[in-house]
């Protein structure tokens, strides 16, 4: 007779899996971006008077501190629709940028930690061709034109000069920052820099905090970011108005 017999085995067996941590990493993540209009082969002298009423009106805002009135937006509004027709778009461009770690702290100080703040500047300056290297999240205001890899454009030996901001200054925000949505904040409308000496600009830069002033080559105050151009270098000429716009995002 044959018999099968079966062994009855009852297992159980039991897992845990956990879920993974939950991480949320937030980034400075920042550009500026350029173009640069030229007037027309010939329309230059027609072009020159009001390019220059147009750069006065924005000198008088930034010596006085001040966003523009009514009446200045006006009048630069019917200068921009005369002189349109008179110039071309040569080039534009975008820089990608480092946002240094001073910046970086004290942005974290302030609104971390901060109490009755008040932003000074931001300014807004260039990065001149000359014994430029690199950019980096390293660079700090007080080593600006020291050893930074990089210069700050506007003067004889590091051309161009501008006109508009005034003593190739700066070019201060008083046009506003639009409110920040999407985690991303940009400013309401270009700066312009009214070039009146060739050179050769690499980017731009970004300076803000307690003792930030508007003046060429100052190394107070702190360095938000600093950015060159995707593009390469930018040469720029007289009459040329270079418009420089900055947006940043987490």
């Amino acid at each position: 007779m044959n018999q099968e017999r079966g062994n009855m085995i009852d297992t159980n067996g039991a897992s845990v899996i956990r879920g993974a941590g939950a991480l949320e990493v937030g980034m400075l993540l920042g550009h500026y971006t350029a173009e640069c209009i030229r007037p027309k082969r010939g329309l230059e002298d027609r072009y020159e008077p009001l390019w220059s009423r147009w750069g006065a009106i924005q000198n008088l805002a930034d010596a006085n501190g001040r966003a523009y009135t009514d009446d200045e937006r006006r009048e630069m509004l019917e200068l921009n629709l005369e002189m349109w027709p008179m110039a071309d778009v040569i080039w534009r461009d975008v820089a990608p940028n480092h946002v240094c770690t001073e910046g970086k702290n004290l942005a974290l100080d302030t609104f971390l930690a901060g109490s009755g703040y008040t932003v000074v500047g931001p300014f807004l300056g260039l990065i001149s061709s000359v014994s430029w290297s690199a950019t980096a999240a390293t660079d700090v205001a007080a080593q600006i034109n020291g050893t930074n890899a990089w210069k700050e454009a506007g003067n004889v030996a590091r051309a161009p000069e501008w006109t508009t901001p005034a003593s190739s200054a700066r070019r201060t925000t008083n046009a506003g920052w639009n409110a920040a949505a999407s985690g991303s904040k940009a400013l309401t409308a270009a700066l312009s820099f009214s070039i009146s000496t060739s050179g050769t600009i690499k980017g731009a830069f970004l300076i803000y905090g307690t003792g930030a002033v508007a003046t060429n080559a100052d190394v107070n105050g702190k360095l938000m970011s600093a950015g060159v151009f995707s593009g390469g270098d930018k040469v720029v000429a007289n009459l040329d108005t270079l418009n420089v716009s900055y947006s940043l995002a987490f």
